[in-house]
């Protein structure tokens, strides 16, 4: 069941409580107007959010800072875990196995970018794994070295960013882009690019939200109808 406006069913009832009925005004300025503008605590929520392929739902959550290999970030009242992890791992090659299968299920065909032996391995890329609390693999992102697009910049492109379904909605989509532009930075990579499709809209409306805008198609989709080439400057990490 829907509870329009609150998280869950006790945030329901707690607003209705404090408010009477909705449209009533409470304490503290709080307004259950039953539209998904406000919250049982009056926390601003986006109405009308679809189900993702691991994108948040669009609400400002706290981002992990990256330092290299191991990061900590309480998200939505639930801790993640990010850590460094080879490409070829088991954990690594069957998160991307899951994804392919979401890509065949939204297109008919998975992701047919060739990758090479190496693309994630640094200096010269990275592979992140977000880990939950019980320690299962939920999440994981990564870049390569993208150096062939506009001379301007020396570009990273992001790949396989994927959250499984049980930690969708929690903004961990999010905290895994910042962690690989993060990582991408540190290496000395001055722009973050990828390409998606029409039929990951969650996705485009994330990656619009967090400051990314069309750049020159490039790559095995460049041509490809409906497919979308998106990159991102980054700021320069400070010299310690």
């Amino acid at each position: 069941m829907e509870y329009p406006g609150c998280r869950t069913r006790l945030d329901h009832r707690r607003c209705e409580d404090r408010n009477g009925r909705r449209g009533l005004t409470g304490r503290g300025g709080h307004r259950h107007t039953g539209d998904g503008q406000v919250c049982a605590f009056g926390r601003p929520e986006p109405p009308n959010v679809p189900p993702d392929l691991g994108c948040s739902d669009g609400v400002e959550r706290p981002v992990a800072r990256w330092h290299g290999g191991r990061g900590r970030a309480r998200v939505d009242r639930v801790q993640f875990t990010l850590t460094r992890t080879p490409f070829d791992s088991p954990v690594a090659q069957a998160l991307c196995a899951e994804l392919q299968r979401e890509y065949v299920r939204r297109y008919g065909s998975g992701d047919e970018t060739a990758l090479v032996e190496g693309d994630f391995d640094p200096p010269n890329g990275d592979f992140i794994v977000a880990y939950d609390e019980s320690g299962e693999a939920v999440g994981c992102g990564g870049w390569r070295s993208h150096d062939d697009g506009e001379a301007l910049f020396k570009d990273a492109e992001m790949k396989r960013v994927f959250v499984r379904e049980s930690a969708r909605r929690r903004g961990l989509a999010r905290l895994l882009v910042a962690a690989v532009e993060a990582s991408a930075a540190e290496a000395g990579r001055t722009r973050v690019v990828l390409e998606t499709g029409p039929r990951q809209p969650e996705a485009i409306a994330m990656y619009g939200a967090i400051g990314y805008t069309p750049v020159t198609p490039f790559g095995h989709y460049a041509c490809a109808d409906g497919s979308l080439h998106l990159g991102k400057e980054l700021a320069p990490v400070p010299s310690a």
